[in-house]
């Protein structure tokens, strides 16, 4: 049924396809090709130029992190020690810290089936991403979960937005660059996967852009509460190899793949349709 959507959503797209100029606005749709993250699930080093101080937060220093692929894995344990951080938040890093040096398992929120929130979808699930391009809107359909992020093309921000787990995006195309902006992001998620947290007043700019056969997103985190200063990040796309996309499920499955209960899986109380 999901695929059968994505099916009819890119054949909606393809009967109104975006006016342009043959050089205008970059095409990250590639007629339905899925960009990959499978690279890697953190976020890396700002670009050259990128504005800010240089981020991401990153893993401790005295804990870093080794993947399974190293036969010797370790749990991301974020960097509360980071000068970037407020008092605010390298308290509740330091808290997260130490409870998983003492043996409690870390929480990821892939894992728990949590919507990941905003950077952190760039990295959610080491799965792939599909672009449907309108000419008043940028639909980000994320393969796990089949998450639809909504960017609204050529408009301000609503006057009051209330937050919710991916806030709300608005962009706009500036030569090979789409631009999203996005503000209102609910508390509960975190920045990224060593569990960085941030108020509602996050902000957080991502500019994406086709170099060669890659996918470069330069971003900048904006959130007095949790940062003494803006900061930057980016994260490299691959060309997926995949001829459709994958039926990803989690939370409708109700699996407990690691027994770890840190977090409880989100159920909803009603049906959303």
């Amino acid at each position: 049924m999901i695929r059968a959507a994505l099916c009819l959503a890119l054949a909606t797209f393809a009967l109104a396809p975006v006016a342009r100029a043959a050089d205008a606005i970059p095409d990250f749709y590639r007629n339905g090709t899925p960009w990959s993250t499978r690279a890697g699930k953190n976020l890396e080093a700002p670009l050259p130029g990128s504005p800010g101080a240089a981020g991401p937060i990153g893993n401790h220093p005295d804990h870093p992190h080794f993947g399974n692929i190293t036969g010797r894995p370790t749990p991301r344990i974020g960097n509360d020690t980071n000068p970037l951080l407020t008092p605010w938040a390298a308290a509740i890093m330091k808290k997260t810290r130490e409870s998983i040096v003492a043996g409690a398992p870390p929480f990821d929120p892939s894992e728990r089936c949590w919507p990941p929130g905003v950077p952190n979808i760039l990295s959610y699930g080491v799965a792939s991403m599909y672009f449907l391009q309108s000419a008043n809107e940028v639909t980000i359909v994320y393969e796990r979960g089949q998450i639809a992020r909504h960017v609204l093309l050529n408009r301000p921000h609503s006057a009051n937005v209330k937050p919710s787990w991916h806030g709300e995006s608005v962009g706009r195309y500036e030569g090979d660059t789409l631009v999203v902006d996005t503000i209102g992001l609910d508390d509960r998620s975190v920045i990224d996967t060593f569990n960085v947290p941030h108020t509602t007043a996050l902000h957080v700019v991502e500019r994406y852009r086709i170099v060669g056969n890659h996918l470069q997103v330069a971003l900048t985190v904006e959130d007095p509460g949790a940062f003494k200063q803006p900061w930057s990040a980016s994260k490299t796309y691959v060309v997926g190899t995949e001829t459709e996309m994958e039926e990803v499920v989690c939370q409708e499955a109700g699996e407990e793949r690691f027994s770890s209960q840190v977090v409880p899986m989100p159920v909803a109380a009603k049906a959303d349709f």
